[in-house]
């Protein structure tokens, strides 16, 4: 299958999901389920857009650095990523490409977690984990002891913040937050930062989700009506 989008261009990143390649597993605690394939698309000059997997793309690119690895592990130069203001999220199947349409502000603040560069900053975003990210999209206050979210459980839409939680006593059963994309895909953050493994963003089907969490029950989890916003992170 060839790996082409239709929608790069000078501000924004293309988040691809590719359901019909392979991408690996996801290991969690022991729990080893597979991860849905998913590129990214850098704009440059010529041919106009770079592209690689979502794992080498948090791993071996720095926006705000303007650089990628490559096969050598040299640092080659982004020119053309000043003008970045979102992240648009498509799905190519079959052949054809689709937009999965999102509210705005949440693709303007997913660019503004891949700007953070978490995996060349461990120190500074060590803990850094599933209910941070989240936290950073919704523009909620990171508040661990007791999230400043609601929670309901009822069919989700595409958009919402979901988390997977063993039973109904919330926030303590809770296990594992994520955005639901639609489509059956699900985004979040798998692992914490800084401590000794692989943490990195990945998407994943709600099988998945339920699998590698141990999870029983869904909820959809809506920021307090009177929620601080995010301030930014502070190390566990």
């Amino acid at each position: 299958m060839n790996i082409l989008t239709s929608h790069s261009n000078s501000t924004q990143l293309v988040l691809q999901i590719t359901p019909e390649l392979n991408a690996g597993d996801i290991l969690i605690a022991g729990q080893k389920y597979r991860r849905t394939a998913s590129f990214v698309y850098i704009p440059k000059n010529n041919p106009y857009y770079t592209h690689c997997p979502l794992n080498y793309f948090q791993e071996s690119v720095s926006l705000p650095g303007k650089w990628i690895l490559d096969d050598s592990n040299s640092k080659l130069k982004l020119d053309f990523i000043d003008n970045l203001n979102e992240v648009v999220i498509t799905e190519l199947a079959n052949g054809v490409e689709n937009l999965i349409t999102r509210p705005s502000i949440f693709l303007s603040r997913l660019l503004d977690y891949f700007k953070l560069d978490i995996c060349h900053n461990l120190i500074t975003y060590k803990g850094f984990d599933c209910y941070a990210f989240i936290s950073l999209i919704a523009n909620v206050k990171y508040f661990p002891k007791n999230p400043e979210f609601t929670y309901e459980e009822k069919e989700h839409s595409a958009g919402d913040i979901v988390v997977f939680a063993e039973n109904n006593s919330l926030p303590d059963s809770i296990k594992h937050w994520a955005i639901y994309l639609g489509k059956g895909y699900y985004l979040s953050k798998f692992g914490r930062s800084g401590e000794g493994a692989s943490s990195l963003l990945s998407v994943t089907d709600l099988e998945g989700m339920k699998f590698l969490y141990k999870s029983n029950s869904v909820f959809v989890a809506n920021p307090k009506a009177n929620a601080r916003q995010w301030d930014g992170y502070i190390p566990n």
